[in-house]
């Protein structure tokens, strides 16, 4: 596990967006879906792809889910985290720290780092809630990190979220 968090670690001082990546965001985003996610550091644009590619392979496998639905719901699950973006280092200490403290830094909200890390997904559903978003899709993005036994949507969604 240590050298996969080193591994993603590389990956974020290292992100940035191709062509190919520009062009699969703008065939899966509106205009203000791009608006919301450009306001994301690089390194959680780059994250919210790589998800959102897996799950596109995974769709097209497993064709009985809604694959458009699924990308764009990867592409903006951490939408949440524009409302106070971490840098690299900032999120690296946060995960140490989370794992060390088996989670209990939860309740310091109001230090806004641990807040941003810990509430992104309720962020992100507020953020979302004032466009016209299903409430499935806005379920989804508030419990990414919440655990929810039984939703396959979601579970597909932290798989691919924690293997990024």
């Amino acid at each position: 596990m240590i050298l996969y968090r080193i591994k993603q670690f590389i990956w974020a001082i290292t992100a940035n967006l191709n062509l190919q990546d520009k062009e699969f965001i703008k065939y899966y985003l509106t205009d203000y879906e791009l608006k919301l996610f450009n306001k994301l550091p690089v390194y959680e644009k780059k994250h919210s792809i790589k998800v959102a590619y897996d799950i596109k392979k995974f769709c097209e496998k497993e064709k009985k889910y809604d694959k458009n639905f699924l990308i764009k719901l990867a592409l903006l699950h951490d939408i949440g985290k524009i409302c106070n973006a971490l840098n690299v280092v900032q999120k690296c200490i946060m995960v140490i720290l989370d794992k060390i403290t088996a989670k209990k830094l939860s309740k310091f909200t109001k230090i806004k780092i641990i807040d941003t890390y810990y509430n992104h997904g309720l962020k992100g559903y507020y953020i979302l809630k004032k466009y016209d978003y299903s409430y499935k899709f806005l379920y989804l993005v508030k419990n990414h990190h919440n655990n929810i036994e039984g939703n396959k949507e979601l579970n597909i969604l932290k798989i691919f979220d924690s293997k990024n």
